[in-house]
């Protein structure tokens, strides 16, 4: 092979390499980063074909890329493990109905009380009658749900949380569930069963939501 040959799979990999340890950054372009394998996989033939300054940087370059790929896809993982492994225990004052606005990431608030595994754990959410709580900590965006009643007397209740849409037997009480900003998380509990054709209550969560961005 020619020395401008190998000179150009060294350019080609070194190309690769800066687009694939870029672009994990960048969460609509990750997906780019895998270029970094092939690009590592020229860097190693540009390098055994000729030793010279640029096919090391090249060589450099995409192994510092496929580690930062890699850190990527563990973290990713890691994250969808922990959501698995993470419940959020909402306590609703008994007969309580309205809507629920928990504000996040606040320096002077408490956290959430936790237990269970040192990965995820069991968030036990109490809400006052106001519907309205602060919390140090930052929610995460994927976890598992579960919503009760407390009253006076430390007595507990399941509230309904479960159907499917359309479906006559739907028994959910809550409605917007999952609406979230980056500093707050809200919902609405209801008095009665969603109805999946009543869009009132789904066009003040967007409306809600719209203000709270903003806050």
């Amino acid at each position: 092979m020619s020395e401008s040959k190998k000179q150009g799979t060294a350019t080609i990999a070194l190309i690769l390499g800066i687009i694939g340890g870029v672009a994990p950054f960048t969460y609509f372009l990750m997906a780019l980063g895998f270029l970094s394998v092939p690009g590592l996989i020229l860097a190693i033939l540009a390098f055994r074909r000729t030793k010279t300054s640029f096919s090391k940087i090249s060589l450099a370059v995409n192994i510092v890329a496929v580690s930062v790929l890699a850190f990527f896809i563990i973290q990713i993982n890691y994250n969808d493990y922990k959501s698995s492994k993470t419940v959020y225990q909402y306590y609703l004052p008994k007969g309580y109905c309205g809507w629920v606005i928990i504000k996040t990431k606040d320096k002077n608030a408490n956290p959430i009380p936790v237990t269970g595994n040192s990965i995820g754990g069991i968030y036990k959410i109490i809400i006052p009658l106001t519907g309205k709580i602060e919390t140090s900590d930052a929610l995460v965006d994927w976890h598992k749900t579960e919503y009760f009643w407390y009253t006076e007397k430390d007595t507990v209740s399941f509230i309904p949380e479960s159907g499917t849409w359309g479906n006559a037997d739907y028994k959910s009480l809550i409605h917007c569930e999952g609406a979230s900003s980056e500093n707050y998380q809200h919902f609405y509990l209801s008095d009665k069963p969603r109805n999946p054709q009543d869009t009132a209550v789904l066009t003040a969560c967007d409306r809600l939501f719209d203000e709270l961005k903003k806050k």
